[in-house]
């Protein structure tokens, strides 16, 4: 179920604030502009294709926020980050449930 007062976009600007990259390593990362950047800070909805390469740039399971139950939106504060094979195991899924479509 989805909670309408998530905003991936202000979970991501608060990921790359905490992630040693700047704003313009991130928009460089991520091959957006500066202000392509805090555009997608600004945005409600994050395609899964952009969602899955910011999230293995970051080191963030941002999908786990998609997973967790009716409360929703996991405080960043108190989350536990995705290790690197976590996202890898995550990208395979990813990958699979894209060919089955």
């Amino acid at each position: 179920m989805y909670h309408s007062k998530f905003h991936i976009g202000n979970t991501i600007k608060e990921q790359v604030a905490r992630s040693p990259l700047t704003v313009t390593g991130f928009a460089k990362s991520v091959h957006l502009s500066r202000s392509g950047v805090y555009k997608l800070f600004a945005r409600k909805f994050i395609g899964t294709d952009q969602l899955k390469q910011i999230s293995l740039i970051l080191e963030h399971d941002f999908f786990s926020y998609y997973n967790s139950p009716a409360g929703f939106k996991k405080d960043p504060l108190n989350a536990v980050l995705a290790t690197k094979n976590d996202m890898k195991d995550l990208e395979r899924a990813i990958q699979q449930l894209s060919d089955k479509m």
